[in-house]
């Protein structure tokens, strides 16, 4: 009975303890019950529990709310899930389940849309693993999570599209694309351009450097290159010289940035094959040696034209010089891009004449330099064939001088014949003139009543008698008496009467007086040389303008410069300025800058204009070697 007792005791201690721990574990799962739950509220993914056998699942809160439903809205079975997931990804997505549940891959793990209450899609990520099985091994229950994906898919299907633009770019592009590491110089992508190009395969390019295929032929541009890079970061449109595969020579025009990806800088290049279009220069330079003396070395202006697009594709120095620019600025250039045509329309003419007739000779036209200096050039044009291209071949003699020559001969020999009108009939105009001015003073004495009237009669003979001075002026047998004199100090002794005949028309005088030697001139022809052009100048502007008048040297001439503010002479009149009895004012006599003609002419000077809107300015040119 004591063995009893005692095991009863020993029974009833060891059914309390297993109360007790059966207690106590219980409190420990409402422990980690309370402890799940507070983790899945604070959670921003969502929890799903399978029950594989009876398709029935719990959906957590989150789970429901990322879909846009309350928890009461979820039906908590398989088909919930089921149903809500995109037909475009249902075939992969259940792929991946069935092999993670019969044993083929070692998780689950899946990438797909699920449609939201308010018809939207989402992208979530699942995750789950088998928690419980049969005694066959069989699956029985299934827990994982649910994660909101949308935002991380937008960015990838961005960048998706991005880098898909690039690629069709970067291998699409004709030009030679590659990218290398920039510390080694290592290739890690080429596109089919560097294949087609250079003759290598991808096996051979990638993961080699450019100095490991021997690529490089001129070292020396190889070290100019990473030096432009590593000081600015980019390279544009440098002349390289590659060696293909088959040891051929590329010649590229190389772009070059630098871009970094994930903390490491690469180099994008970019070369430009111009391999043809040097060949083509080569080709033409060879030819230019065959005709290097007629061509390069002639006096002669030429230059090759093509006709398709105008490009001037060869020109000697002298057509350079002429129009004032250098040989890179000229060739693959048109003319009409360099702006030597004043007048496109007059181009049209001749380029038909010259296509039906397929020559022209002694053609003449104006041409605009680059100072926009004007100049009248004999042509003779012919159709050519340079490397299979229709062409023109132009050579043309610059006659600007002999024009200006022509045209002063003939301002000169109209000045002459004026002039020996002048001296025949000038003075015996004048004695009459005289006679009758003395007796209308006469009359005015006695018939005082028309005093008025005999005034107005007086000053007209006055202005008759004016005219007939300036007219005497341009004999060609008139005497000179050239002595000794400074050109600014004749000029600044009428300073005072210019600037008061300036001050009643309310305009103004600026005089900026250099340093100029002695030269031999008629004061008197001088000073009227300077009134006439001032005066000229002064009547051009409207109130307020200013007439500036300069004296300076330049190379072996003294200058005397008139300078106005007024609206400048159209191109039209200009060659007839100076020609006696022409003129655009509106009471001018046309025989003011007849004298400033005749007068230079006496002292060898020659007169050049330059106009513009803005004003013209008269530059009257006195050698010195006249001393």
């Amino acid at each position: 009975m004591e063995f009893y007792s005692h095991l009863g005791q020993v029974l009833a201690y060891i059914g309390l303890e297993k109360k007790r721990q059966l207690e106590a574990a219980d409190h420990a799962v409402r422990k980690n019950e309370e402890r799940l739950e507070l983790v899945l509220e604070a959670s921003s993914d969502g929890f799903w529990d399978w029950n594989i056998e009876t398709n029935e699942v719990y959906f957590s809160q989150r789970w429901a709310e990322i879909l846009g439903y309350s928890l009461e809205e979820i039906e908590p079975h398989f088909h919930t899930w089921e149903e809500r997931v995109h037909s475009n990804d249902m075939v992969a997505t259940r792929k991946s389940l069935n092999d993670y549940l019969e044993g083929r891959k070692p998780k689950y793990e899946s990438e797909h849309r699920l449609l939201t209450k308010s018809g939207e899609w989402k992208w979530i990520l699942d995750r789950g693993k088998v928690v419980s099985k049969n005694k066959q091994d069989q699956p029985l229950r299934m827990v994982g999570s649910s994660i909101d994906i949308s935002d991380r898919k937008q960015a990838e299907i961005a960048l998706h599209h991005s880098d898909d633009k690039f690629y069709k770019a970067f291998h699409c592009s004709p030009d030679i694309i590659s990218i290398s590491t920039l510390k080694e110089g290592r290739f890690i992508e080429i596109n089919d351009a560097f294949l087609d190009i250079t003759g290598y395969k991808r096996p051979e390019v990638i993961g080699h450097t450019a100095h490991e295929l021997n690529i490089w032929i001129v070292p020396e541009e190889r070290n100019i290159v990473l030096k432009q890079i590593l000081k600015d970061g980019r390279i544009r449109n440098f002349e390289i010289h590659f060696r293909k595969k088959n040891n051929d020579t590329l010649i590229t025009l190389l772009s070059a940035d630098t871009i970094d990806t994930g903390g490491e800088k690469f180099l994008l290049c970019v070369s430009k094959d111009i391999t043809l279009r040097k060949k083509m220069e080569e080709a033409l330079h060879l030819s230019e040696e065959r005709f290097s003396k007629a061509f390069h070395l002639s006096p002669v202006m030429m230059a090759i034209i093509r006709m398709k697009d105008d490009q001037l594709i060869e020109a000697n120095q002298r057509f350079l010089d002429v129009i004032e620019y250098t040989r890179e600025e000229t060739l693959g250039h048109t003319l009409t891009e360099l702006n030597l045509w004043p007048d496109q329309k007059n181009s049209k003419p001749f380029l038909n004449e010259l296509i039906e007739q397929g020559r022209l000779e002694n053609k003449e036209f104006k041409i605009q330099t680059r100072s926009g200096k004007l100049c009248v050039l004999l042509a003779a044009i012919e159709l050519v064939t340079v490397n299979g291209e229709s062409c023109r071949l132009a050579a043309m003699q610059d006659i600007t001088e002999q024009k200006c020559i022509q045209n002063e001969l003939l301002k000169l020999d109209r000045l002459h014949l004026v002039g020996e009108i002048a001296a025949s009939i000038g003075h015996e105009i004048r004695n009459p003139m005289t006679s009758v001015r003395g007796f209308l003073q006469m009359f005015e004495i006695r018939y005082s009543e028309d005093k008025e009237f005999l005034n107005l009669m007086i000053d007209e003979l006055d202005r008759a008698n004016s005219i007939i001075t300036e007219f005497l002026s341009l004999a060609k047998n008139k005497l000179v008496e050239l002595m000794p004199h400074n050109l600014s100090s004749i000029v600044k002794n009428i300073l005072p009467l210019l600037q008061a005949s300036a001050t009643i028309q309310d305009k103004g005088i600026q005089f900026e007086m250099a340093l100029t030697p002695d030269l031999l001139l008629d004061e008197k022809e001088i000073r009227q040389l300077t009134l006439n052009l001032v005066h000229n100048g002064l009547e051009s502007m409207s109130d307020g303008g200013n007439v500036t008048i300069k004296t300076f040297s330049e190379g072996k001439d003294v200058v005397l410069s008139v300078q106005d503010q007024g609206p400048g002479i159209a191109p039209e009149i200009l060659d007839r300025l100076g020609t006696p009895f022409f003129t655009t004012k509106e009471k001018g006599t046309g025989l003011g800058l007849a004298v400033c003609y005749g007068i230079a002419a006496r002292h060898s000077a020659k007169i050049d204009i330059v106009t513009a809107s803005t004003g013209t300015t008269f530059l009257v040119r006195f050698p010195v070697q006249n001393q």
